[in-house]
């Protein structure tokens, strides 16, 4: 079984992180379809690891480090939206429940004041519903086809 470790990501993840996400899997699962150019990406990456807001984790396999995935918690008030992207070519080696897992433990020790997770999962994601559900995030409400979770922390 693999075992996931997770980190605070770092500038030289931007370009894993890129090319993650312009993958056309990732981008039919994500809400806006359309590549990213690297400078926007870049500017919006650098904002986003030096935004007290913002907690952009790396998940990667303990044995050999090897990249699997990111975790992202957007912080307002007190509550965190939370995605996750699988790079892919981890993909469906029932990975993205550890990533979550190990992430959402990792988060908490430094957002303590958080009380409350939400994830936006496209109706037609079933890897990504099915892996936030196992972590624990409820069903709230579908809107558009877009699915509103919830996870609770106590």
């Amino acid at each position: 079984m693999n075992s996931i470790n997770v980190r605070p990501a770092e500038e030289n993840d931007a370009k894993d992180i890129f090319t993650w996400h312009n993958d056309e899997v990732t981008r039919k699962m994500s809400h806006s379809m359309n590549t990213v150019d690297w400078d926007p990406h870049l500017k919006w990456y650098i904002s986003a690891l030096s935004n007290p807001n913002s907690c952009l984790l790396i998940c990667y396999l303990t044995k050999t480090e090897e990249k699997v995935g990111i975790v992202r918690f957007t912080v307002e008030n007190n509550l965190a939206l939370t995605s996750i992207n699988i790079a892919p070519n981890m993909r469906g080696q029932g990975l993205a429940k550890l990533c979550l897992s190990n992430s959402i433990s990792f988060f908490r020790r430094k957002y303590i004041k958080i009380t409350e997770l939400e994830a936006e999962i496209k109706s037609t994601n079933w890897a990504s519903r099915r892996a936030f559900e196992d972590v624990g995030f409820v069903l709230n409400h579908t809107k558009d086809d877009v699915g509103y979770f919830t996870l609770y922390l106590s």
